[in-house]
C-alpha cells in the first residue's frame, strides 16, 4: 500500500511499507528508481516504512541493505513506535523518521500518561533530528491531544479515509 503525504510548504513524500525480504532484495533500489521516475519525484521523496518489530530481528545484512538504500537517498522510517526507549535505537540505526503507533497516538486523547509518552518520544526524536508522525488520528480529540506534543505530521481518517486508488480523481 502506497501512502502519499504532502503538507503545506513541504514536498510530496511517498511512503512504502517494506518487509525484511524486500529490503534484502538486490533489485529493491532499481524498483525504487522506477517508482520515483513514474511519479516524477526524487529518491529523497521516497520513504520506506520498516515495522518496529523488525528491530528485534536486526542483522548486519539488514543494516547493510538499509544503509545502501539510505545512501541512494531514500528516507528510512520506523513505524509502530510505542516507547521512548526505542528512539535512541532508531536514531543509531540511521533512520530519518519515526511513526508513533495508532494505539499510543489514540491513547493520548484518553490519558495524560500516554500524552507524556508521545511528548517524550517527540522530544528525543527531535534531539536526534528525526521527523515524527502520528498514525491513526481519526477524530479531533486525537489531534487536539497530540498538538501539544510537537508531532510533525499526522495521518488518519480525520484527514481523509483510505480508499482504492482507482477511485481517486
Amino acid at each position: 500500500m502506497l501512502t502519499v503525504v504532502a503538507r503545506e510548504n513541504t514536498r510530496l513524500r511517498l511512503y512504502f511499507p517494506v518487509s525484511k525480504r524486500l529490503v534484502a532484495d538486490v533489485r529493491t533500489e532499481q524498483y525504487l528508481w522506477e517508482i520515483a521516475d513514474a511519479f516524477s519525484v526524487r529518491m529523497q521523496h521516497l520513504c520506506l516504512q520498516v515495522d518496529r518489530r523488525l528491530l528485534e530481528e536486526w542483522t548486519p545484512a539488514l543494516q547493510d541493505a538499509l544503509q545502501s538504500l539510505g545512501d541512494a537517498g531514500v528516507t528510512l522510517v520506523v513505524t509502530g513506535i510505542q516507547d521512548a526507549a526505542d528512539v535512541p535505537v532508531v536514531a543509531a540505526l540511521g533512520f530519518g523518521e519515526l511513526h508513533v503507533g495508532p494505539a499510543l497516538a489514540q491513547a493520548a486523547a484518553a490519558g495524560r500518561g500516554a500524552q507524556r509518552m508521545v511528548a517524550d518520544i517527540v522530544r528525543l526524536a527531535h534531539d536526534a533530528s528525526l521527523l515524527v508522525a502520528a498514525v491513526g488520528i481519526d477524530d479531533s480529540r486525537h489531534r487536539d491531544a497530540l498538538i501539544p506534543t510537537g508531532i510533525d505530521l499526522a495521518t488518519g481518517d480525520l484527514y481523509g479515509e483510505a480508499r482504492p486508488t482507482d477511485t481517486i480523481e
